[in-house]
């Protein structure tokens, strides 16, 4: 894989912006956190709060455009899956993500952002960033299945929801692969949360010293509440077309390439 070099330009045009993507609860805040205390701007200001009351390590003018280009308000982002089309936004919005562009850069720092909901904006944000490197990181399906059912009032239907939501959001990532090999790095959070490897290639990808910003105490899991998964990912693959199975293995895959190479 073609390492990217944060704070200088490269002859690709690749230059010091990052754009974190990947499914809700898949590590994301994580990787937004490691970044941004190893020197990548991801937020205008750290808070010295933690995960659990509320620090989420997202850029707040980022996501704000990010809510509007979906029209989606204060909906939970694992409702979301349905992505925009970019040439349907409107002059203002393209106007106002160029101008935050320009003053993040005028800075002449590494910066670069963090939000779900940019999996589903990402071509959008393709065009505003022309020079720019991805760090994409996928989790089990399962753990994400058992999370919502968890953590979330029972809704019927949440499970499946959560999964296709899942699907949608890693179709992206598989998109941008298959159309520029090598233009992401794709992390695993399991292998992320359990030994070095993740952190050794992030650190690679970037060509700086990073940290270990890793809680072990806030990788949650609940097999119990995984019941149903199953039956969850046979149903949207007959009713949605949506191979849930498949897509991991597409993704693990990946990671084994990105080992390999």
């Amino acid at each position: 894989m073609t390492a990217m070099s944060v704070g200088s330009e490269h002859s690709d045009g690749r230059s010091a912006r990052i754009v974190v993507l990947g499914m809700h609860k898949s590590g994301t805040t994580l990787i937004s956190r490691i970044l941004h205390r190893s020197g990548v701007r991801m937020v205008e200001a750290e808070s010295g709060s933690d995960y659990d009351a509320g620090n989420h390590f997202e850029r707040l003018a980022t996501k704000q455009i990010n809510k509007a280009l979906l029209g989606c308000g204060d909906a939970k982002s694992f409702l979301l899956r349905e992505r925009i089309d970019p040439e349907a936004v409107g002059e203002p919005q393209v106007r106002e993500a160029e101008a935050l562009v320009r003053q993040l850069d005028g800075a002449s720092l590494p910066w670069g952002f963090k939000d779900p909901r940019s999996c589903l904006t990402y071509r959008f944000w393709e065009r505003i960033l022309p020079g720019h490197g991805i760090v994409a990181v996928f989790r089990d399906p399962r753990d994400l299945y058992a999370h919502y059912l968890t953590h979330n009032e029972p809704v019927a239907g949440m499970g499946r929801a959560a999964l296709r939501a899942w699907f949608a959001h890693n179709a992206v990532i598989a998109e941008i692969e298959q159309e520029r090999p090598g233009r992401l790095l794709l992390l695993e959070y399991d292998a992320l949360m359990s030994g070095d490897d993740e952190l050794r290639r992030l650190q690679r990808f970037l060509r700086r010293p990073i940290g270990d910003e890793r809680v072990e105490r806030l990788r949650r899991s609940n097999e119990v509440r995984r019941h149903g998964y199953g039956w969850a990912r046979r149903a949207i693959k007959l009713f949605h077309g949506e191979d849930v199975l498949a897509m991991l293995d597409w993704l693990r895959e990946l990671r084994q390439r990105q080992l390999r190479d």
